[in-house]
């Protein structure tokens, strides 16, 4: 992976309303590519760094490892952002199963059910520290000169 210097856009949800923050970081240039039956691992080697997703894909993107065929169905796919973010930035390491019911269903309005998917995944480990509301269960990851919040 390649590390280049560039703009940053985050949106988080919060209360329903997206909250958008532009910041300057180093950005890794590079995608995890996830196949059914496969786990998307993310971690942070330093214990001062968090996770911070940068984009997350799910469908037929592209013939490749996951895909091998076309059968007409190759560049659909869900923009899952929101649901990686939510299971993985704030975190010092996160784990996910390809496929799950809540990417199988992102997929569903793009491609058709019945041919495999894959996950496109890239994130980012900031300095950083992540708080827990514990009355709401809001996640809550400061650092770096952004606050990003995330449902847990």
């Amino acid at each position: 992976m390649k590390n280049n210097v560039g703009l940053y856009l985050s949106a988080f949800t919060f209360g329903g309303q997206i909250a958008q923050s532009r910041i300057r970081v180093a950005v890794i240039t590079g995608v995890v590519v996830v196949c059914q039956t496969e786990r998307f691992e993310a971690s942070c080697e330093r214990r001062d760094e968090v996770i911070v997703m940068t984009s997350s894909n799910y469908g037929r993107m592209r013939v490749s490892r996951c895909v091998q065929s076309d059968y007409g169905y190759i560049g659909c796919s869900a923009d899952v952002i929101g649901l990686v973010d939510s299971a993985c930035s704030g975190r010092r390491r996160c784990s996910l199963g390809v496929p799950s019911v809540p990417l199988e269903q992102a997929a569903a309005v793009a491609c058709p059910g019945d041919l495999k998917s894959y996950l496109a995944a890239s994130y980012r480990c900031l300095k950083g520290n992540t708080a827990v509301l514990s009355t709401t269960g809001i996640r809550v990851y400061y650092g770096s000169g952004t606050v990003a919040l995330t449902s847990s």
